[in-house]
């Protein structure tokens, strides 16, 4: 932690000239960067965003009270990005880090994991396990927090403009937690929208203001269209319009319905009220949005994935998603999966806390069936804590020739054989790997010993 009254970087030098320079050539950059998403009149540039940060939460290595682990591991780290050279003085890691803020301010640096490794690494270092909180209480274009969050902190934005906030509800939250998914997603939808998919719903206006003398404008429409799209994300009316005919599934939508009102009342007390008191109003409004709320998730493509891909951010992770992994990758790390370098992070359907050790693999073959299905995806857990009988489990030894998965791991129901070794401890007699499927052989290991046998993990939910 940087002790009170050490200076920060920014107070005593800054690389003003490189940094201007490359925030001035933000103004000519298209391709991803966050201009793209929306224009606002005061963005701020990204590249002095990010300067002004690191100089600010970094202290100035010439200080006296500048902890010593800082410069320790600044020295260590700032050698691996190219002309950062730390040298032997306070003055010279100075210099270097100043070289180092200027190179980063330049925007084809700002996503290299070389630098973004070493300016968080340095945060952390200077400030602890708890990243600092950066606070823009007028964010406008988002360009502060968006910083923040870039260089390992936490960020808490807001803004009077309406418009600037849901900027910054999608650049930093949205495009984060849904990656590439909600390009595609906003694509669907904004195509569904000109086919003209809606257009049941937004003649319900018009019927309403025909039938009952109501003087309901556009806004209101817009109302009725949140009410329908959280009647479509509901889990529970989900499951109600896939396993029912429209009737039966009216019973359950109706219901539900007037609880979906009162979510939204701030929103439109008029419609809210008129809604909860006007059976006949409710009537008309209950059938429209049935309708169009079933039709629509009946004809939803079922997803192929049992999880949502996304790009974690660290806290998130083990918390709301986990690792994708191969089984043979996992296979290979011996029990130690967190190693693994993932195929991705997916937040997988599923009722379970989350926790660490958890990842998500797929399992190829009908030996597990009907358990696991040929190309099921299972959420496993690592380690397997606690006796293994009788639990589905990832196994591997050199003595297993799966030809299912094509390597010398498994996934099998366990069960085991042990005796005394005569000094107190035990050793396994014979393991037994057990198919599901009873077409399917079991695998048999005899006189085990346990460094050559290692139980990767435990299949502890088959996801759908």
């Amino acid at each position: 932690m940087i002790p009170k009254g050490c200076k920060r970087l920014a107070e005593v030098d800054f690389p003003i000239a490189e940094v201007s320079r490359h925030a001035a050539r933000e103004k000519s950059i298209r391709h991803g960067h966050p201009s793209t998403l929306h224009l606002w009149w005061a963005r701020r540039p990204l590249a002095s965003s990010r300067a002004v940060l690191l100089g600010l939460l970094w202290p100035d290595p010439c200080d006296p009270k500048c902890p010593s682990e800082f410069k320790q591991q600044a020295r260590e780290l700032l050698p691996t990005v190219g002309g950062c050279n730390p040298g032997k003085t306070d003055g010279d890691l100075q210099k270097a880090l100043l070289k180092f803020i200027a190179a980063f301010a330049n925007w084809d640096n700002s996503a290299k994991p070389a630098y973004l490794e070493v300016s968080r690494a340095l945060v952390k270092s200077a400030h602890g396990e708890e990243p600092p909180l950066v606070v823009d209480p007028f964010a406008g274009g988002g360009s502060i927090p968006l910083e923040a969050l870039r260089v390992g902190c936490e960020a808490f934005a807001s803004d009077l403009n309406p418009v600037a906030c849901l900027i910054l509800k999608v650049m930093l939250e949205d495009i984060p937690r849904h990656g590439p998914g909600l390009a595609d997603e906003l694509r669907r939808v904004g195509t569904g929208i000109a086919r003209g998919e809606q257009i049941e719903l937004s003649k319900l206006i018009d019927i309403l203001n025909e039938r009952f003398g109501t003087d309901f404008k556009p806004a209101d429409q817009l109302f009725l269209d949140s009410i329908r799209e959280d009647a479509i994300a509901d889990a529970g009316i989900r499951q109600a319009a896939m396993a029912n005919t429209m009737e039966n599934f009216g019973y359950v939508f109706l219901k539900a319905l007037e609880g979906l009102f009162i979510d939204r009342m701030e929103q439109n007390e008029d419609i809210t009220a008129r809604f909860i008191n006007d059976k006949e109003f409710q009537d008309v409004v209950g059938k429209s949005l049935l309708k169009t709320v079933y039709e629509q998730i009946r004809s939803e493509k079922p997803s192929l994935e049992p999880f949502r891909r996304v790009t974690a951010l660290e806290k998130d992770k083990y918390r709301t998603c986990v690792p994708l992994l191969k089984l043979k990758a996992a296979a290979g790390a011996f029990g130690d999966v967190q190693a693994v370098e993932p195929d991705g992070w997916v937040e997988p359907h599923t009722e379970r806390r989350l926790g660490p050790g958890m990842f998500v693999a797929q399992v190829v073959g009908r030996s597990m069936e009907p358990r696991i299905p040929d190309g099921g995806w299972c959420l496993f857990q690592s380690p397997v804590e606690g006796s293994r009988r009788g639990r589905v489990v990832l196994v591997q030894h050199r003595d297993i020739d799966d030809p299912e998965t094509g390597g010398a791991y498994t996934v099998k129901r366990y069960e085991s054989d042990k005796e005394s070794d005569g000094s107190g401890s035990w050793r396994h007699t014979e393991i037994r790997l057990l198919p599901e499927n009873r077409a399917f052989t079991e695998i048999i290991l005899k006189d085990v010993r346990d460094d050559e046998f290692h139980i990767i993990a435990e299949v502890v939910e088959v996801l759908r």
